[in-house]
């Protein structure tokens, strides 16, 4: 992600219950993903591997974002599902990897609060010790959670949710 321009800049194996399909990659100068067989994968097995990632991906999409699903679905042309599909599932699972690495960075240095009744997110700049966390929670109450305290789910959601 270092090198990006427009678009996150990486290059990734790909795996479908376990196993390798392909391998992506983006430049990060705002074009789609390529996808191409890993080293030793033979045209058979890419193309096979391909179609099914490619079905899992359209599963993904539709549960979770069926206006996507039904836009990438609603095909005059061709039955045939576009690479799109590939390119919004990994781009959202890159994107939950880099807010979980900056969220983990971000609270080894402070304290992320969340007001339970509007769900804004603020920072304490303070350290996250044991003696730091008890007087955040002493100050702010039962108002508030400690995302620090949170497992990595609820944190997610709520630092999604704000960014």
């Amino acid at each position: 992600v270092f090198a990006s321009h427009e678009t996150h800049c990486y290059e990734a194996t790909v795996l479908l219950n376990g196993k390798r399909v392909c391998k992506v990659e983006n430049d990060g100068r705002g074009g789609c993903d390529n996808h191409y067989p890993f080293h030793g994968q033979s045209k058979e097995s890419f193309d096979k591997s391909y179609k099914s990632l490619k079905t899992a991906c359209l599963a993904t999409v539709k549960d979770d974002d069926p206006e996507m699903y039904a836009m990438l679905t609603n095909r005059s042309v061709t039955d045939e599902v576009s690479d799109n599909v590939i390119d919004i599932v990994v781009g959202h699972f890159l994107n939950r990897h880099l807010a979980k690495k900056e969220l983990k960075q971000l609270m080894r240095n402070k304290i992320i609060l969340v007001e339970k009744s509007t769900d804004d997110v603020y920072e304490v700049k303070m350290r996250p010790t044991e003696e730091n966390l008890r007087y955040v929670k002493v100050k702010y109450g039962a108002d508030h959670l400690i995302l620090n305290e949170a497992d990595i789910k609820e944190q997610l959601y709520y630092w999604l949710k704000k960014n």
